[in-house]
């Protein structure tokens, strides 16, 4: 089930490093037990989260200048990366790493947290730490969940730092259902009772907290789970086989066929009708995630069509009254069966600059195909425009200059 399998995502990132990012670097790394892997280019005492073959192996604080070192057993041949992260995976027995509730138990067994409700009414958890991440680099929560219970609307994620009183933070209430689901939440805005947005002063400067409250609990629900992570972009990664992490078809024209090894698959349905997906409803800071960057694989069996475009819908204009918009992607060339990464930069689109944007509307990802023509989306991702960014992969072993042509041959 654990953890946090990023491989596709590994070989995507070594294949065609996305623009502007690949500040990370890993020193290259040799096979042993207790081997020490460095790297660099981390912002100053920021968090690195180190994956092997895929898995997270938890994350480390980078000294003054960015440098960082992670202890671990490694093989020949294993993929090592790297992502600007904070990450609580729950791996040990017994250990909450930190985490609590004040009101409620926690146990960690078998890699999961799970929060029980003892007397019923609202469930709280989170972790206090001076100094807990740079909000200016972390600015998204992602968590993979799974909620048994009642529960009532809104939500919130708790934020809070040295100045503010708090907590303060968006709002979020978790979906129960019967498997596990991952969430992403934009930390750098709140909204108030009366719908308006205001930047979320608590997650600025030294920020001191983080956690999750909601009410309408019942005494015996429980909340699972799998990982928590503070990162730098909003990136659905499809890194859990089956989470779809909210996405769906839009209409009848399209339709899900799977999500697994890193990667969602959609096919179309009828000729000459774009694929389109939309994710679930989820507010976006406009103003600091403006790149739009997607990394996918087309396939058409008559590759008909010489030049691609897609498209992002979403709705902008307020917490009332939201009007639906649409940017297109421009026009680029095909290359079926190839990975493709397309990136819009949104800093100067007028329907992208205003107060705030809600993510629930079909966005294109393939013209015109043939009916069971078909997509493998990698990630879908919205990013500021200055990031560090992830590491190029690293095979352990491996001549440091041929780490792609070694990742192709393997």
């Amino acid at each position: 089930m654990k953890k946090s399998r990023y491989l596709l995502a590994v070989l995507a990132v070594a294949l065609a490093p996305s623009v502007g990012l690949a500040q990370l670097v890993i020193d290259p790394a040799n096979s042993g037990t207790d081997v020490s892997i460095t790297g660099s280019g981390a912002n100053a005492n920021g968090h690195v989260e180190l994956f092997i073959n895929g898995v997270s192996a938890g994350s480390e604080q980078a000294d003054g200048s960015g440098n960082w070192t992670f202890t671990a057993t490694v093989a020949d041949d294993d993929v090592l990366t790297a992502i600007p992260a904070r990450v609580w995976n729950f791996n040990t027995d017994g250990d909450a790493e930190g985490w609590f509730s004040p009101d409620d138990t926690v146990t960690v067994d078998g890699g999961i947290m799970t929060i029980t409700e003892v007397d019923g009414g609202n469930m709280t958890f989170a972790v206090n730490e001076s100094n807990l991440v740079d909000p200016n680099v972390l600015r998204v929560l992602e968590v993979r969940y799974r909620y048994t219970g009642s529960v009532t609307a809104p939500g919130v994620v708790l934020t809070n730092n040295e100045n503010e009183d708090g907590p303060f933070g968006p709002s979020w209430t978790p979906v129960p259902g019967p498997e596990f689901q991952t969430v992403l939440i934009d930390l750098t805005d709140r909204f108030n009772a009366d719908g308006a947005l205001d930047p979320n002063d608590a997650w600025s400067g030294a920020v001191t907290a983080v956690g999750i409250g909601f009410n309408g609990t019942a005494t015996g629900n429980t909340m699972e789970i799998d990982f928590i992570r503070l990162r730098e972009t909003y990136r659905w990664d499809f890194a859990a086989d089956g989470d779809a992490q909210g996405w769906e078809a839009a209409d009848t024209n399209t339709s899900v066929t799977g999500i697994s090894n890193g990667a969602l698959t959609a096919v179309a349905a009828l000729d000459n009708v774009n694929i389109q997906l939309v994710p679930g409803f989820q507010n976006l800071n406009p103003s600091v995630f403006n790149r739009y960057n997607v990394r996918m694989t087309q396939f058409a069996d008559d590759g008909l069509q010489p030049m691609q475009a897609g498209g992002l819908a979403f709705f902008n204009n307020g917490w009332s009254g939201y009007t639906p918009q649409f940017i297109p992607v421009p026009g680029y060339d095909a290359d079926y069966g190839n990975p493709i990464l397309v990136n819009v930069d949104l800093s100067a689109e007028a329907l992208w600059n205003t107060p705030i944007i809600a993510l629930n509307a079909a966005d294109s990802f393939m013209f015109a195909p043939e009916a069971g023509d078909s997509v493998d989306i990698d990630y879908i991702e919205f990013a500021p425009t200055s990031v560090i960014g992830d590491a190029e992969p690293v095979v352990v072993g491996a001549p440091a200059t041929n780490v792609h042509d070694w990742l192709l041959f393997q």
